[in-house]
């Protein structure tokens, strides 16, 4: 299994300091047991769920800011943020226990900005269905018997957090390692949800990160997810020069300078949640023309009137059988 670096970035980096006035969270590598608690009990939640119906919208907003820390946008900003904001993507899963799933990945369509399906991932219980738009390319694996085995295929991408723990894996565990500090901070509510408020913090190389998590109070669902990332604030040690004999001075922790304007991007990831699952969604239909990937087996020889400029994919021979429109999809292998 994968896991999208775009949309799970985040919770491999966060950032350092945190400044919320209504609990002491001075100490950077400070862990509350209550935040960790929500965190467990929300994966566990999508661990057992015997069905789920939902959509996930991502909008990213960009301002300048100096200093360190993470403060927030400028009024004139904050305020116009619904038309600043850039819509990245639409997320949709459908799921229902023991092995059905469908899983697929919308983008904005660049010149109309309207919604255009990239990718898909859809299990009808006996097979397991894979397709990329960009290269017209289709995978097909048996089917795992539980959704937990998905994990164990090379076809299955992880795009979001609630999917990851939804395959029965906790992503922020084990907490210390992955992160400086867990904060619970005061509930907020959400569409009319009332929520609890985790945030996460870690500092990697030269980035920083933080990452909000809007939990529902009672039904332990993630309704919000916010990132938060900006550059480091640059550190230096006035007691180099810029000559050789810097080389006679010790490392140590310089000043940070917190006079540079920097950029910070937030990612706000909203959900939403349907009732029930439309059984209809776990059927997959190959689309036109597209070409099927799986690995080489033996017996199987080269293709050599196939043009397949960019697809790092080599052609073997071709597949006899025909997809649901009627065309035959030629069979490939990895390189």
């Amino acid at each position: 299994m994968r896991i999208h670096l775009f949309i799970m970035m985040a919770l491999l980096v966060s950032t350092s300091i945190l400044t919320n006035a209504s609990r002491n969270q001075d100490d950077k590598h400070s862990f509350d047991p209550a935040a960790i608690k929500i965190l467990q009990s929300m994966s566990d939640t999508y661990g057992h769920l015997p069905d789920l119906n939902q959509t996930s919208r991502y909008v990213s907003l960009t301002w300048p800011a100096t200093g360190s820390g993470f403060p927030p946008p400028p009024a004139g900003i904050e305020a116009k943020k619904q038309k600043l904001e850039t819509l990245l993507r639409v997320f949709h899963v459908e799921m229902a226990k023991p092995n059905l799933l469908h899983i697929s990945i919308l983008f904005p369509a660049t010149d109309t900005g309207n919604l255009v399906l990239q990718q898909e991932f859809v299990s009808d219980g006996k097979y397991f269905w894979t397709y990329l738009k960009s290269k017209n390319v289709y995978t097909q694996d048996k089917a795992p018997a539980h959704l937990d085995d998905f994990v164990k295929l090379n076809s299955m991408e992880a795009p979001t957090p609630e999917l990851v723990m939804m395959l029965g894996v906790n992503p922020f565990l084990p907490i210390t390692d992955s992160f400086q500090s867990a904060q619970l901070l005061d509930s907020a509510r959400v569409d009319n949800v009332q929520t609890d408020v985790v945030q996460l913090y870690q500092k990697s190389g030269v980035l920083l990160t933080r990452i909000t998590l809007f939990v529902g109070a009672e039904d332990h669902l993630l309704y919000r997810i916010v990132y938060e990332s900006r550059p480091a604030p640059i550190e230096h040690n006035p007691a180099l020069v810029g000559d050789p004999l810097d080389a006679l001075v010790k490392s140590g922790r310089g000043i940070p300078n917190n006079d540079l304007q920097v950029n910070i991007t937030r990612l706000t990831c909203s959900n939403s949640f349907s009732p029930g699952v439309n059984r209809e969604a776990f059927q997959f239909h190959i689309p036109q023309g597209a070409l099927l990937s799986q690995p080489f087996q033996p017996g199987m020889t080269l293709h050599p009137d196939l043009n397949l400029s960019g697809l790092k994919l080599k052609p073997i021979q071709i597949n006899r059988a025909h997809g649901s429109h009627g065309v035959r999809a030629p069979r490939f292998i990895k390189p």
